[in-house]
């Protein structure tokens, strides 16, 4: 059953060792005793040396050939979606123990065609020892051609605790796909070292030589940077400015109280969408149009919030009245109040963005099928659709969480909501949901902000809260 390559290796091992044998021969036959001159010397060391190039050879020939077998079961195993299968041949790649295993393993597995084999890979990736073998494993994670593997290969590193493995991390935060500097810049935060702060203003100054300190991974970069340094500076001159005469004896000074992560912007005048600014990205702004979106809240000074703030109130231990739905403004709508915001964000859009609306309910109504330049002509098509939305139905939010998704080479998501996702009048569970977005975006690490009501309650939170935590964004909670 081998392949005619490897006949091919066999016969020309056969070969050499019946060359070793005819010298021994020769050696043999010879009268007397073998002078031990440099003619003979030589022919003897072939004799020794033959045999051991052709086991060699030989064991090469059997290495490549259980490699190649074990690839084509994963291969197999893996388009079938057959776990157990796929397991199987991954624990045989592993278990070979070469560079050789190790690449046929990264190119199979690694492609982004089963996510369970993609955990079960990186599971055993986490188990391979300090070595030849990890140090492979770095060097793939920013040689190896699929991009994909190389930011599965970033995550897997960054949870190790070898300089090496962190060496790599560094080494990401100049790959050419945004979602492996995304990756980086994750694990950097997650360690919390100061010794990435070079690296991240190396890093940030690559961004400017592409034009692109506006965008997602710079504006990221900056926040790793300010984490570490607890300085917020945009330009890169004054980073490295700052960094020189530091380097090598930076001590970081303590948090300081109610301090977030939100850095200064590159604009001077930012687009924001309630207060989380808006890159120079492909960006999409998902929008709960449900019923419920009818709802007015009334203001915080009419909840008795000002007693909270040390203003007066209605007497200890009491709690106002709630008033009635004709005595709250219409601005306080929470459609308006979102109508009014997203509004104001298309007006202010970076001329680099590009951008798409999605209002849902029931439904999915999007602004376009695919992504514009905010020209004025789709700044005043965008806005007449704003205005326009009609507040009714359910709340439908995974298919357009899904709908979202698949719009290409998009970077950051808005998504606002007044409740958790419902179905035919019935809550869904929300794990699987998470789980989904989490799958969905392993590879591209897009940065999903979400925007709740603080009247919604608590299962709106829980939901709202987990989408941004897990997928690198903010939670905006309105009042």
């Amino acid at each position: 059953s081998w392949s005619s390559p490897a006949r091919e290796q066999l016969r020309s091992a056969l070969l050499r060792r019946c060359l070793s044998a005819q010298i021994l021969k020769s050696l043999a036959t010879s009268e007397g005793p073998v002078p031990l001159n440099r003619k003979n010397a030589s022919r003897i060391k072939l004799v020794f040396a033959i045999p051991l190039l052709v086991a060699c050879g030989m064991s090469s020939l059997l290495e490549a050939q259980s490699v190649s077998q074990a690839k084509n079961r994963l291969a197999a195993a893996i388009a079938a979606k057959d776990f157990s299968r796929a397991t199987a041949a991954v624990d045989d790649l592993i278990e070979i123990g070469t560079n050789s295993g190790l690449d046929a393993l990264i190119s199979t597995g690694l492609r982004g065609d089963y996510y369970g084999i993609e955990r079960y890979i990186g599971g055993k990736i986490m188990g391979i020892p300090e070595g030849p073998l990890l140090d492979h494993i770095c060097e793939l994670a920013s040689k190896s051609k699929n991009p994909k593997a190389r930011v599965l290969l970033t995550l897997v590193l960054g949870t190790r605790t070898e300089k090496s493995a962190f060496k790599a991390v560094l080494q990401n935060l100049f790959d050419k796909d945004d979602g492996v500097v995304l990756a980086a810049v994750e694990k950097i935060q997650e360690r919390d070292h100061t010794g990435a702060i070079g690296f991240l203003i190396e890093a940030l100054s690559y961004q400017e030589k592409k034009d692109r300190l506006d965008g997602l991974v710079a504006y990221e970069i900056r926040r790793a940077l300010k984490q570490l340094t607890r300085e917020d500076m945009v330009r890169v001159v004054d980073w490295k400015n700052w960094w020189k005469p530091r380097e090598g004896n930076f001590v970081r000074p303590p948090e300081e109280v109610d301090s977030d992560d939100q850095v200064t912007s590159v604009f001077k005048e930012p687009a924001t969408f309630f207060d989380i600014e808006v890159p120079a990205e492909k960006v999409i702004f998902i929008l709960d149009v449900s019923g419920s979106m009818l709802k007015k809240d009334p203001a915080p000074e009419e909840t008795g919030e000002q007693e909270k703030r040390g203003g007066t109130g209605v007497g200890k231990g009491e709690k106002p009245p709630e008033p009635s739905e004709d005595d709250i403004p219409e601005s306080r709508r929470r459609l308006a109040r979102v109508q009014r915001e997203l509004i104001e964000t298309v007006e202010n859009l970076p001329e680099k963005t590009q951008f798409n609306i999605l209002a849902f309910n029931h439904q999915l109504l999007p602004l376009t099928e695919k992504l514009l330049r905010p020209t004025s002509r789709n700044r005043t098509k965008a806005i007449n659709f704003i205005r326009g939305f009609k507040a009714e139905g359910e709340t439908w939010t995974d298919h357009a969480l899904m709908r979202a998704f698949e719009t290409d080479g998009v970077r950051v998501i808005y998504l606002l909501s007044d409740g958790a996702p419902k179905r035919d009048g019935t809550r869904l569970a929300i794990d699987p949901i998470i789980d989904w977005i989490r799958e969905a975006n392993r590879f591209a690490r897009v940065r999903v902000h979400t925007v709740g009501f603080e009247q919604a309650g608590k299962n709106m939170r829980k939901f709202m809260r987990r989408v941004a935590l897990q997928n690198h964004g903010r939670y905006v909670e309105l009042r």
